[in-house]
């Protein structure tokens, strides 16, 4: 894999206290700047990540790159990856205006809702959309997919979140808190709407069209504090969902993107221990696929009782005798061939939920 250090080598990847430096001149008010102390680590790790991005498509032309709801990590784009074209696109903000060559798209990403105001432009070679979508009402595929036709057939999409199962989140519900605040009266900034989880996130990409192709999870929210020291040290010791933020880096799917097989053992209902009875775990249809699919295959019953299939194979009998594309779905349209009725997916058999 390319370094980034060898694309950019007169800009080295920026420090978390580099991220302070370079605002400290900046005439922002006092809520924006305690925000970016809060948050200084996680632009320092997204930089980061997107050098790694650009690196890994080691493209011989400008990169075009595509930043979702303007903020700090606009600028420090523009000043530690040179030559790379940086537009926007979300609600304007003046703090950080396009330079020459540059754009901003305007688009309400709750608008999303509707398809025929989704936002067209050229594709961009990488798209970052940082610690927006838990501030949107709109559901996210829905978000995601009016981002999809944006994003180059090579491309790549980093999505920045917070994590809705944090450690601390899960230490204040057992204490009987909300572990989430209200929605503030301000429309301008009404806050968290909605906060996910990693496995949510990958079954929403997979809706939208996206394959997850490496995550991250880290605490880089910064709270001067010596709780917050400890917190952020026993989250080290403890299975990465414990931790606060998530970075996820998506790529367009394809027939060709594989689902992980389902394991041999399930949990039952009651969340006991693992049975080797399969009946006991509910079955789940493949994220993606159309919901008025008749083949059996993709229906609500557990793939491996469908009549001739095969743990291995991963095939089953199809009462249409259609042959489905995972693209196609998401496309909305079918894709049949009539076979012999045998009924397969260039996805493989569907997950099961342990």
């Amino acid at each position: 894999m390319v370094s980034p250090l060898s694309i950019f080598p007169s800009q080295p990847l920026i420090s978390p206290k580099g991220v302070l430096r370079t605002f400290d001149d900046w005439p922002v008010e006092q809520e924006r700047r305690d925000y970016l102390r809060y948050h200084y680590r996680r632009y320092a790790v997204l930089v980061a990540w997107v050098a790694e991005a650009i690196a890994e498509l080691d493209l011989d032309r400008t990169v075009r790159l595509l930043d979702i709801g303007s903020s700090y990590q606009t600028a420090l784009f523009r000043d530690r990856l040179p030559g790379v074209v940086v537009d926007t696109l979300g609600i304007e903000d003046t703090t950080f205006p396009p330079r020459d060559g540059e754009r901003h798209i305007p688009f309400d990403l709750n608008d999303a809702q509707d398809a025929a105001r989704w936002p067209t432009a050229d594709p961009y070679d990488v798209i970052v959309m940082a610690e927006v979508l838990e501030h949107l009402h709109t559901a996210p595929e829905l978000v995601l997919a009016s981002l999809r036709p944006l994003l180059a057939a090579s491309g790549r999409f980093l999505l920045q979140t917070p994590n809705g199962v944090a450690l601390r989140h899960r230490v204040r519900m057992l204490r009987g808190r909300n572990p989430y605040e209200l929605i503030r009266r301000t429309p301008w900034n009404p806050g968290h709407f909605r906060e996910y989880t990693r496995p949510e996130l990958r079954t929403i990409a997979l809706d939208a069209g996206y394959a997850v192709s490496r995550w991250h999870a880290e605490n880089y929210f910064t709270v001067d504090s010596w709780k917050y020291h400890a917190y952020d040290r026993l989250c080290q010791v403890l299975p990465p969902s414990f931790r606060d933020g998530l970075t996820l880096v998506l790529t367009p799917a394809s027939e060709a993107t594989p689902i992980i097989p389902p394991k041999r053992t399930f949990r039952n209902f009651y969340g006991g221990r693992r049975s080797r009875w399969p009946i006991l775990a509910p079955a789940r249809p493949v994220a993606g696929l159309r919901r008025d699919c008749h083949c059996t295959l993709h229906s609500t019953i557990p793939w491996q009782f469908c009549p001739g299939s095969s743990p291995r194979s991963g095939s089953g009998r199809c009462r249409g005798g259609t042959r489905h594309s995972l693209a196609a779905a998401h496309q909305g349209t079918a894709a049949p061939s009539r076979h012999r009725g045998s009924c397969s997916t260039a996805a493989g058999p569907p997950r099961m939920t342990a």
